[in-house]
């Protein structure tokens, strides 16, 4: 391949919209993600876990669903558009890295003092901690936003880490004239695995230990 070629490439990899995302995992990670779900581990289907990545926003617009929109990789600005005024402000949906920290706010706290002076979103939205919290931080409303997996042996004995198995709903309200967000009003809500709780909403009694398996 001749430079100009090569210097072609390069600049379609980076253009607008474009870009890299390392998306495989070594053939022993994945057999082991296979094998909790029964699937074997071939080719072919570790490149449709691959791709599933990428293609769940065709997919669900093929079943109808076309309010269906994929965000990206890591993080996304949403443009919050005043439907009167035209004014609008920016959400944020982050997955970080990182640890939680015994305060529910602290990581979240460090990571908006961290930004710089014009990057603040209005709202942001972060996942990755397993805690559902709110609140505002530096003139930012913040919602982490809880966890769809009950505490694991490695979150209670290695990292100390409870997880808030749940869901948030936010309602915003927006300045038409300049397109702030004056209000946020979160709802959290816990859900409870009912089989292993024996159908209560806490091991007053004892629970039902899920199967081990040891190799």
């Amino acid at each position: 391949m001749d430079l100009a070629a090569l210097n072609a490439v390069a600049q379609a990899m980076v253009a607008p919209g474009k870009g890299i995302l390392a998306a495989d995992e070594s053939t022993g990670t994945i057999k082991k993600r296979f094998d909790a779900i029964g699937v074997e581990n071939t080719e072919d289907n570790r490149r449709d876990y691959r791709e599933c990545l990428f293609r769940a926003e065709q997919t669900m617009r093929e079943h109808g669903r076309t309010d269906w929109v994929n965000l990206g990789f890591m993080e996304a600005h949403v443009r919050l558009v005043n439907a009167n005024s035209g004014k609008e402000s920016i959400i944020a949906v982050v997955h970080p890295g990182g640890g939680s920290a015994y305060a529910l706010s602290y990581s979240i706290q460090k990571i908006i003092e961290a930004l710089e002076g014009g990057e603040k979103p209005a709202v942001a939205l972060y996942g990755h901690y397993h805690k559902l919290w709110s609140g505002n931080i530096r003139n930012v409303w913040v919602v982490c936003t809880g966890s769809g997996q009950d505490q694991t042996v490695f979150m209670r004995n290695k990292v100390k880490q409870e997880a808030h198995v749940g869901g948030s709903l936010v309602e915003l309200e927006q300045d038409p004239d300049t397109g702030a967000i004056v209000a946020m009003t979160p709802k959290l809500i816990r859900y409870f695995v009912a089989s292993y709780y024996n159908n209560r909403w806490n091991r007053a009694r004892a629970a039902t230990k899920p199967v081990r398996i040891t190799k």
